[in-house]
C-alpha cells in the first residue's frame, strides 16, 4: 500500500466489502456531477441483489480498459488515496479512480 493509500477501516461504508462485486455499468452525469457505478452483486459477502454506488460532486473520473491481467469485471479491492479519492482495482488489473468533494451512497436495486 503507498503512503498516499488508506486501509479499507478509512473507507467510507458504501465502499466497504466490494471483493467479488460485478461490475457492470459506469453512467456519468456530466452537468450534474454525478457518476453511478452498477453492480450485479457482491458474491464473496452475501449481497446477490444488484446495488449501485453513486459519487455526487464529481470532479474526476479516470476508467482505463487494459486488463493487464485478463479480463474481468470484478473488483478485487477498493482503497482511499486522499479525503475525496477512490481507487477501484478491478481483478483486471484496471484501475478506476474517482474524485468528488460528497462521501459515496451505496444503494440496492430491484433485480
Amino acid at each position: 500500500m503507498e503512503a498516499d493509500q488508506k486501509p479499507e477501516g478509512d473507507l467510507p461504508e458504501a465502499l466497504r466489502d466490494l471483493h467479488d462485486a460485478v461490475l457492470t455499468s459506469l453512467e456519468i452525469a456530466l452537468s450534474n456531477r454525478v457518476c453511478e457505478f452498477h453492480f450485479r452483486g457482491a458474491p464473496s459477502t452475501g449481497q446477490d441483489r444488484p446495488f449501485v454506488i453513486r459519487f455526487d460532486g464529481v470532479r474526476s473520473v479516470v476508467v482505463p480498459v487494459n486488463h493487464p491481467w485478463g479480463p474481468s469485471d470484478s473488483v478485487l479491492e477498493v482503497q482511499l488515496v486522499n479525503p475525496h479519492g477512490y481507487l477501484f482495482v478491478m481483478q483486471s488489473g484496471d484501475e478506476i479512480l474517482v474524485f468528488s468533494t460528497e462521501e459515496p451512497v451505496r444503494s440496492v436495486r430491484n433485480a
